[in-house]
């Protein structure tokens, strides 16, 4: 071999593949196989993660720009997908544990490099700038990002037995790896959330429809799987024509025991539905406990007002008068179930209630969102909110004409909804990006309506004037009757939250009333809690619901057991100065059932003696 000569297994360069490739047709099998092989492991994952960006890029970009009912133009394409580059890069930009990996890989790589190479130890500058910021992110993770949940709560015996049985505190947060920052969890995680829905099957729902107080309709929408009917052939009564097969769905259970089920209770955030994801996981993981899952639909665009809770909560105990009632909600759906509990004390069917992200205070949760250094959750708020406004228009019968059964107009509308949206939308909106005031928008939609909770006569009349004329609208909140509470409620909030945040809410207050228990984290977002590798499947948030409600319905069965087992006892036996026999109490025992008996209105035992609670047990 000569002096100029090159060794046999040398490897081509990249640009003679590239030729070759260009030549021939690139579905030649012999050209796929040696590009494959030419293909390092490293490069290799480089293509997998520029296919995901691409593909999420692609996601984005296809997000409809235009309302399909009306036809009209929502938002540019182009400006959602700087809104969330601009979020990420921010997130890049303002990590300090981030930059500072970065610069101490790169002092590592220079001056590791040098001392390699003096012992002929060959490794690639990619190579040691990787291996040490992988270590690192590895360690800062373990350290810094898994964490326990702080818990508060009154140490009452009730409130000691729940946390323990449950496990709260053992419950870690471990958030996926590459979204650690309140951003990254809350805008990009909610992003590919939705690809978990759309890859594998979805939840089904059946909307079922009852009246409210002023006429209108109300929608609940329950939970439907597969798996929980099974198919019946019914040709046995023709047996002549067996060429036609009558197919006959059939619970798994009897009616008796599917109407005593437990029903969890889904109120949905600002401006979503059944279908959100949050709403869909937390769905899912119930259902798969074995409870009945119903999403409580609402579009009264007023989060003061209960009288719709009240209505539903009645409606699903004369209905289901067996089945205990859990109430979960989540952001602007948390404030809607605290003022709904606030407002009932005890008189409510409910045995427990859960916020996810609530909000105490919708004001200056709006003001803090309008603040926020990210243009996008303004942005998101007022689409979300207009959503709101569309939905109130379109199911309150003052926006609706009365027409005669051949679909004439008989009466017009009492309320336009083109000079509504005129009055209310902010016209600082322009050129189709939502940049509009949402609090302002609000206040003066509530006003066009002119029915609204909190509404006081002598303060109306008058020029419009912003928080003027509907001030007392925003006198009750969540927060300031938060004491009225008076079943067992559990609140998750996570410190980072970039739109109900931790500094809006007075954590010393709230645990002054007994039946709250405060489960807070560091890190989650807003109603996010992701874990894994990748946003798919249960949360964090999820995991700690389903412990907590079984704990809850666990403890409340054998509280009911307990007394049901001493009530018939001294009916068997009224004498107390005599024991019982054990026969007498072995087949008192097997014969109570643990299925928990929820009046549909609790009333305290004012005696306080126990001998009074059985005796309103035999009455």
């Amino acid at each position: 071999m000569g002096p100029l000569s090159l060794p046999r297994k040398l490897k081509r360069p990249d640009n003679e593949v590239r030729m070759l490739i260009a030549k021939k047709s690139f579905f030649n099998l012999d050209l796929i196989k040696r590009f494959l092989y030419r293909t390092t492991f490293n490069r290799l994952l480089l293509y997998i993660a520029m296919f995901s960006v691409g593909g999420v890029g692609a996601l984005i970009y296809n997000v409809p720009s235009r309302d399909p009912k009306t036809g009209k133009r929502l938002f540019k394409k182009r400006t959602v997908i700087n809104e969330v580059a601009r979020s990420f890069f921010f997130t890049l930009r303002k990590s300090k544990l981030i930059l500072s990996m970065v610069s101490s890989a790169a002092l590592f790589t220079f001056f590791a490099g040098n001392q390699l190479r003096r012992f002929n130890i060959r490794i690639s500058n990619l190579g040691l700038f990787s291996s040490w910021f992988a270590g690192v992110w590895g360690l800062a993770y373990y350290f810094l990002y898994i964490e326990s949940p702080n818990l508060r709560f009154q140490r009452t015996p009730w409130n000691v037995h729940i946390v323990e049985k449950s496990k709260l505190v053992k419950f870690r947060f471990e958030p996926c790896f590459w979204l650690l920052n309140n951003h990254t969890q809350t805008l990009i995680g909610f992003v590919l959330g939705h690809l978990e829905w759309w890859l594998f099957e979805p939840v089904r729902y059946r909307r079922e429809t009852i009246e409210a107080y002023d006429g209108n309709m109300l929608y609940l929408d329950w939970i439907e799987h597969p798996d929980d009917f099974v198919e019946e052939d019914d040709n046995d009564e023709d047996e002549s024509r067996s060429d036609i097969k009558v197919i006959h769905k059939t619970s798994r259970m009897s009616l008796k025991q599917h109407n005593a089920l437990p029903i969890v209770v889904i109120i949905h955030g600002l401006g979503d539905n059944m279908e959100t994801p949050y709403v869909k996981r937390l769905a899912r993981a119930c259902h798969r406990s074995g409870w009945r899952v119903v999403a409580y639909s609402y579009w009264r665009c007023d989060f003061g007002c209960t009288k719709d809770m009240k209505y539903v909560m009645q409606h699903l105990h004369n209905e289901f008068p067996e089945s205990p009632i859990v109430g979960c909600a989540f952001s602007a759906g948390g404030h809607l179930l605290l003022r709904y509990l606030e407002d009932v004390g005890r008189k409510t069917p409910m045995i427990c209630a859960l916020t996810f992200s609530g909000a105490f205070e919708l004001k200056k949760t709006i003001e803090n969102v309008q603040k926020n250094e990210l243009a996008s959750y303004g942005m998101y708020l007022t689409s979300q909110l207009r959503t709101c406004f569309e939905r109130h228009m379109q199911n309150d019968k003052k926006f609706q004409p009365t027409v005669d059964k051949y679909g004439n107009v008989i009466e017009p509308a009492i309320l336009d909804p083109k000079r509504i949206k005129q009055r209310v939308y902010d016209k600082g909106a322009v050129g189709g990006v939502l940049r509009g005031n949402a609090q302002r928008e609000y206040d003066r939609f509530l006003y066009e309506i002119d029915d609204y909770s909190g509404k006081n006569e002598n303060q109306q009349g008058g020029e419009y004037k912003f928080l003027k004329q509907t001030r007392g609208h925003y006198k009750k909140t969540a927060a300031s009757e938060i004491s009225k509470i008076k079943v067992t409620t559990l609140i998750l909030h996570s410190d980072d939250d970039p739109i109900v945040a931790g500094s809006l809410i007075d954590w010393n207050k709230i645990p002054e009333n007994k039946n709250i228990i405060i489960l807070n984290t560091k890190r989650g977002g807003h109603c996010s809690w992701y874990e894994g590798l990748f946003p798919i499947g249960d949360c964090w948030c999820d995991r700690v619901a389903k412990r907590f409600i079984s704990s809850v319905l666990e403890s409340h069965s054998h509280t009911n057991f307990l007394v049901d087992v001493i009530r018939r006892s001294l009916k068997a036996q009224p004498d107390l100065n005599s024991s019982i026999s054990m026969d007498t109490l072995a087949r008192i025992s097997s014969s109570v059932n643990l299925q928990a008996h929820v009046a549909p209105f609790v009333r305290p035992n004012r005696s306080g003696s126990f001998s009074s609670l059985i005796e309103g047990q035999l009455s």
